[in-house]
């Protein structure tokens, strides 16, 4: 199972185009992803300015559930809900209907996301796979950070938003894009925040 969270590891570098050291360190990427502690989590999301009723980090269970995914089918499914900057877009129905991930982003030195947000919900990966996780099966393995009461007014969409702290300024940048993109569908969406460094830490191991 080592062996084969390394490769997945590498597979997530690749997405930037290369794994070499200087190649990552250009997009101010941290080679080296620590397993963050509840303070730690609470300052990164402090930091990148989140309402406590929006914030979660993933449960490292979502580890067990990607490695058990069948790669013979399911292969690109299973990379791209390991990417570190993800934005997924649900029906009221639970159903996926749109998920971007920094793979598909293109760009050097900094990932562009603007071609990918030009409409809402965005309509950029055809390659769903919206029957293996739905918004219900997927919320399982959120983590609220804090017991802040959550008030979640009925709304035609729920979107999740997957960051990393440790990709640094390809984080920092998604987070603002994604809070520019956000003021055009306030009224059809709820957010969900999801932190993902100790998943990209856990497959690393």
């Amino acid at each position: 199972m080592k062996l084969y969270s390394v490769i997945l590891t590498l597979a997530t570098l690749l997405c930037f185009g290369s794994c070499s050291y200087v190649f990552v360190k250009a997009y101010g990427i941290s080679h080296h992803v620590d397993n963050l502690s509840q303070t730690q989590i609470e300052e990164a999301f402090e930091i990148i300015g989140i309402a406590d009723s929006e914030s979660y980090w993933m449960d490292t269970t979502f580890v067990d559930y990607l490695l058990a995914i069948d790669t013979t089918n399911f292969a690109l499914f299973q990379k791209n809900n390991y990417q570190p900057l993800q934005f997924k877009a649900f029906n009221n129905e639970g159903k996926l209907v749109s998920h971007l991930a920094n793979c598909y982003a293109g760009g050097f030195p900094n990932l562009n996301w603007d071609w990918m947000f030009t409409e809402f919900p965005p309509a950029v990966n055809d390659q769903l796979f919206h029957s293996l996780l739905t918004f219900s099966e997927a919320k399982k393995f959120f983590k609220p950070l804090t017991n802040a009461e959550r008030v979640i007014p009925e709304k035609p969409y729920s979107v999740v938003v997957i960051w990393t702290d440790a990709f640094g300024r390809q984080n920092k940048r998604f987070i603002e894009k994604v809070k520019e993109f956000r003021s055009t569908h306030q009224d059809k969406s709820n957010y969900y925040f999801v932190n993902f460094d100790n998943i990209i830490h856990q497959m690393s191991k």
